[in-house]
């Protein structure tokens, strides 16, 4: 099946689960508390796209003295980098970035050559991995297109392993030189290219242990190794080496690394869904202080979820973090939002399966024992957005307070139903053709960037 046919029968399938879903729950209740409203955020973007469609999560670092951020588009010229000046003002810096046109995926940040600059390297959907060397002014040179595993160069089906959906940078075999880690958009599983410290020279990997297209993983083979939405290098064992966490299409997974390029699944008691890739984004963090690293992973139908590692290395999942949330989640960070010592989680998801732009930002604190309440008040949008790809959580004052990135915008969810209402059944197109009016959008940029400003003169 080709990407067209299998996007149109993957539209029609989501918009019957979610009606499915919308019927099983509205009818359930919820205890859960909300928490006190000290957590405070108030919109400042200026100079950050304010429309478009931002299907990544923000890459974010330092460029000689200021704040970077890098952003990919879905349908849209791009890559784009936005340095931040001494004004608070956000000022595009993509001298030397080929604007090609893209479909979303992702980007990092990364020193490929020893040069004490960030270099960059952009993960597209469609045209696979571009490099650019940076000069730490805010100029970048492309070094490597389309990099992409051998395998895409079959006759067979090179169209679909050569997307990128996202992609990390690190060291895992430990030679001293950065090496990248691509999760693949379509077919092609997880694949690894080793460097040689120069930022032009990749060399692939063979991964084992790694599901791929020449290695796909148990009943993997007519996927060829399947494709991961978003993928961290993290020590999630704590003994010395990168490992790969990932929101694979089989769901949340980890593979420990050994240093040598390795890899070993340690996914006990991680979710296997009926319907493959609605887990999106991922996040890790010691949510119950334990001294063991947790995952916390959205769902695209059923919301948000984490995962407690315990000290065999399996997995445990808490109670529904945020039932509250029927409509389905894409977008999370974990980061210690008011200083209290705990990790709290931002996510980006529906309350509902209302039609239109549904989508809004919800702060949930951490309680340091692995559970969540929801901060009504912290100030950001509930509903009113259209969709929400990506967020990140960082400082960017200095102050130890992280703010929040949220990169969003897309076709509204939900809102036209009609050219697919005669796939539906009697009883849903019934449902359908009585449902609510869209939500409207909200005036918001589609790139947003959240100060946080919680009263600080009583944290430490």
């Amino acid at each position: 099946m080709n990407k067209s046919r299998r996007a149109l029968a993957g539209f029609v399938l989501y918009a019957a689960i979610l009606l499915w879903a919308s019927c099983i729950f509205t009818s359930h209740s919820f205890s859960e508390d909300a928490a006190g409203g000290n957590i405070k955020f108030e919109l400042s973007a200026s100079g950050l796209p304010d429309k478009g469609m931002w299907k990544c999560t923000p890459a974010v670092t330092r460029i000689g003295g200021h704040t970077a951020v890098a952003l990919v588009p879905l349908h849209g010229n791009g890559p784009e980098v936005f340095l931040r000046n001494e004004a608070g003002q956000w000022v595009e810096s993509s001298q030397g970035i080929e604007k090609s046109l893209l479909c979303g995926g992702s980007a990092a940040f990364g020193e490929l050559t020893r040069s004490g600059c960030p270099d960059l390297v952009v993960a597209d959907h469609c045209s696979g991995v571009s490099v650019y060397l940076g000069d730490c002014k805010g100029n970048w040179k492309q070094v490597v297109k389309g990099l992409a595993p051998a395998a895409s160069q079959s006759s067979d089906t090179p169209h679909f392993l050569t997307g990128a959906e996202s992609v990390a940078i690190g060291d895992v075999n430990e030679d001293g030189c950065p090496d990248l880690v691509v999760g693949s958009s379509d077919m092609g599983g997880i694949n690894v290219y080793l460097g040689d410290c120069s930022g032009v020279n990749w060399k692939e990997s063979p991964g084992e242990g790694l599901p791929s297209a020449k290695h796909p993983g148990p009943n993997d083979e007519g996927s060829l190794g399947g494709w991961a939405n978003r993928l961290l290098l993290v020590d999630i064992n704590k003994d010395g080496h990168l490992d790969i966490v990932a929101s694979y299409f089989k769901g949340p997974r980890v593979w420990l690394g050994d240093g040598k390029g390795n890899w070993k699944p340690s996914s006990a008691g991680l979710p296997e869904p009926t319907i493959y890739g609605i887990y999106r984004s991922i996040a890790v963090g010691d949510v119950n202080e334990d001294g063991l690293l947790d995952i916390a992973v959205t769902n695209e139908v059923n919301g948000l979820e984490v995962y407690l590692q315990k000290p065999d290395g399996s997995w445990q999942a808490t109670a529904d973090p945020f039932f509250r949330m029927q409509g389905g989640a894409l977008a999370l960070d974990l980061a210690d939002l008011d200083k209290d010592g705990h990790l709290d989680l931002v996510v980006g998801g529906r309350m509902s399966h209302e039609p239109g732009s549904a989508y809004g930002l919800f702060v949930l604190k951490g309680d340091g024992k692995g559970g969540f309440k929801y901060d009504e008040a912290a100030g950001l949008p509930a509903t009113g957005l259209s969709t929400t790809w990506g967020i990140k959580a960082v400082d960017l004052d200095g102050n130890g307070f992280p703010n929040i990135i949220a990169a969003t915008g897309g076709v509204v969810p939900g809102s036209d139903l009609a050219p697919h209402m005669d796939k539906m059944p009697e009883a849903w197109r019934a449902k359908a053709a009585a449902a609510k009016p869209p939500v409207a959008e909200a005036q918001l940029p589609r790139m947003q960037l959240w100060t946080n400003k919680t009263d600080q003169s009583t944290k430490k």
